[in-house]
């Protein structure tokens, strides 16, 4: 009698040759796919030397979920009429790291000012007589976002020991941001944090206006607040979200860009295994390694490492 072979005994174990044949694929295939990785790295950094940076153009830094397609709406409409008529903010305010993957470049043929948005860190990012903003986010609530977007499927708090050791495409969080900060007095740069933007939007948008030298009237202003709006942007997501920018169609989980944009975001309820309290206690740490006693704006505040309700279990 024929025996039923069941689904465990199926694999390379009932097949000695069917192993031998997957080792020889994934020795020749991983190599091959490293090096594309590489080789795609170097094209992209020998390409940014091709970037000419002019004086008027306005570099929006951030490490992702940060903020980024908030600033990229508030420069658009203060350096413009603020005619929505486009498919997508990237028509207007350009990904450097993604025109530089194309052939073609077009940055080098676009009018000024160019708003130019950029994850590079400081090191790599092209430098020149331009404006820059940074914007910085509290490095949980960015760890939230991402967990959001990404749709991993696995709790919270996996997401949240990726996001701490910087295995992510971005690298850490904390040397992004330090980076930045550490070399702000070295460009013309202004240095912004996502809550000071969430609880004075009237005030940061004075202060962008001022700093770009652009004229600030009563409409412009009113328009420009109405605009970056997370209600106004929420009604037009089409037009700031990633699965609606052809280059990133491919391989993309479809997580909500514009999700809940206020910081603190990571209060909201997750499945999670790690106690709350740890968590915020081992981001304090590792920031303090980092950032040391410096008196930074984006310090974590010490009485609010009591956070149970941070990231509540999901029901």
């Amino acid at each position: 009698m024929n025996k039923t072979l069941s689904s465990k005994s199926l694999p390379c174990k009932a097949n000695p040759f069917l192993k031998l044949w997957l080792r020889f694929w994934s020795v020749i295939l991983l190599p091959a796919a490293v090096l594309g990785l590489i080789k795609q790295k170097i094209d992209t950094q020998l390409r940014l030397l091709t970037v000419r940076v002019r004086q008027n153009d306005i570099f929006i830094a951030t490490y992702p979920r940060s903020g980024t397609t908030y600033l990229q709406m508030i420069l658009y409409q203060l350096t413009t009429d603020g005619n929505m008529d486009f498919d997508h903010i990237s028509q207007k305010s350009p990904w450097l790291e993604r025109m530089l993957m194309r052939r073609r470049n077009p940055m080098n043929s676009m009018s000024s000012p160019r708003l130019i948005k950029t994850h590079l860190r400081y090191e790599a990012a092209p430098k020149g007589p331009s404006r820059y903003i940074y914007v910085v986010r509290d490095g949980r609530d960015v760890a939230a976002s991402m967990h959001h977007f990404r749709k991993t499927g696995k709790a919270f708090d996996y997401s949240y020991k990726v996001f701490m050791a910087g295995k992510l495409p971005n690298g850490s969080w904390f040397e992004h941001v330090k980076g930045w900060w550490e070399n702000k007095d070295g460009l013309n740069l202004l240095f912004l944090t996502y809550s000071q933007m969430e609880a004075d939007p009237e005030g940061t948008i004075r202060r962008i206006a001022e700093f770009i030298d652009v004229p600030l009237d009563e409409e412009r202003l009113a328009r420009t607040m109405e605009r970056s709006s997370l209600a106004y942007m929420r009604e037009r997501e089409h037009q700031f979200d990633y699965l609606h920018m052809p280059a990133y169609e491919k391989g993309l989980s479809g997580g909500r860009l514009i999700r809940r944009g206020n910081a603190g975001g990571r209060r909201e309820g997750f499945a999670r295994k790690m106690d709350t309290r740890e968590m915020d206690m081992i981001y304090i740490s590792t920031f303090n390694d980092h950032f040391g006693n410096e008196d930074v704006p984006f310090r974590p505040d010490m009485a609010d490492s009591n956070v149970t309700d941070r990231v509540q279990p999901s029901a």
